[in-house]
């Protein structure tokens, strides 16, 4: 593929991924996603409140934290010092930063890496499914560490561990 054709493709899933962007932005992230569940978890830790409530059935209600204890252990602190509202910014700034660094640290490219529907979706939902691709992406490269930081959070990262071997 030349150049000029490679350039022009990025160009046009970059439009795409913008739009998805202005969108996901616009609409979506007037509302707290998945990174409110974090915050909460966080919070209730840090107010010796129990982080899992004991009805079983909660676990289906929105904002339920569906992870291990130590990753609200490490979210208690922040919760402490930061509102809701500013951690909910802080996150969507670093999945926005997250993508940017998986995208080769060029901003047409993350836009069209935004074309992308599951990436796109999991911005949409601000989940940590990107932070779990950096994680695999710098164990591959330079940091076999950053796969055991990922698989404490959930299981894939592990999995990829497993599958190397």
């Amino acid at each position: 593929m030349s150049p000029r054709t490679r350039f022009l493709l990025t160009a046009v899933l970059a439009a795409v991924g913008g739009v998805l962007l202005a969108v996901i932005v616009g609409r979506f992230w007037t509302e707290a996603g998945d990174d409110l569940a974090y915050w909460i978890a966080g919070h209730r830790l840090a107010n010796r409140e129990p982080v899992y409530p004991p009805d079983p059935s909660v676990a289906f209600e929105p904002f339920a934290f569906h992870y291990v204890p130590p990753v609200a252990m490490l979210l208690a602190p922040i919760a402490a010092v930061f509102a809701a509202v500013p951690f909910l910014i802080g996150f969507r700034a670093l999945l926005l930063l997250a993508t940017w660094d998986l995208a080769g640290r060029r901003m047409l490219d993350m836009l069209a890496l935004l074309a992308f529907i599951p990436l796109a979706y999991s911005l949409r939902v601000e989940n940590v499914e990107i932070f779990m691709a950096i994680a695999v992406v710098y164990g591959l490269a330079r940091w076999p560490w950053a796969f055991m930081a990922g698989a404490l959070v959930k299981v894939s990262p592990g999995l990829g561990l497993v599958y190397l071997a």
